[in-house]
């Protein structure tokens, strides 16, 4: 129960929790009447993005969570995290070039190894740009249909930076018995469990 709490708590607090927010338009412009019922239904596409859920799709798992948000997280920087929340929720405040500039920030590819993310990501991507009126990602992106995809490292150049990069993180907190602080004054930013510490 701790375990299920704890990582529907993680993917609440991540960015992913900002799709959910905005889920009601997105959810009112996918439903259609069923005659045979006369009920409205929500289209056979349409997913509840709550975090309960999207950690079962995930894999179900505290891992499977906390790998989730921890790619949601690396997708937007919480000072972007704040400028794509006002941009989905007033589309019309900013005109449409920054708009797709902010939300294009986002695509990102991460190493092979959970796979079942990255389908999660890309709907949530989708929602953002859904809330943003920016279009489709092929739009946004130039031709390419996804935000997120996986790769192996050792073809992606950034990749095999950023597992560099974790790595003297992890020496540099075990040489200072854990002090993130320390940590912080090597990065712009460091953020441990949803609190920011500036570099």
């Amino acid at each position: 129960m701790v375990n299920d709490e704890s990582g529907e708590w993680m993917i609440q607090m991540s960015p992913l929790g900002i799709a959910d927010a905005m889920s009601f338009d997105y959810y009112n412009e996918r439903v259609a009447f069923d005659e045979a019922t006369g009920r409205f239904a929500p289209d056979a596409k349409f997913q509840d993005f709550s975090a309960a859920t999207i950690k079962n799709r995930a894999g179900g798992r505290l891992k499977d969570a906390t790998v989730l948000a921890a790619r949601s997280h690396a997708m937007l920087s919480p000072s972007e995290r704040q400028e794509v929340i006002a941009i989905c929720s007033r589309p019309s405040g900013l005109d449409y070039e920054t708009r797709c500039a902010a939300l294009a920030k986002m695509c990102r590819i991460f190493d092979v190894d959970h796979p079942g993310s990255v389908p999660i990501l890309n709907e949530f991507s989708n929602r953002l740009l859904h809330a943003a009126r920016v279009g489709n990602v092929a739009t946004l992106l130039r031709g390419s249909s996804k935000m997120v995809a996986e790769e192996k490292s050792h073809t992606v150049d950034h990749i095999q930076a950023a597992d560099m990069a974790a790595g003297w993180a992890v020496d540099l907190l075990i040489f200072n018995q854990g002090d993130y602080r320390e940590l912080a004054k090597r990065f712009a930013w460091v953020g441990v469990n949803g609190i920011t510490i500036p570099g």
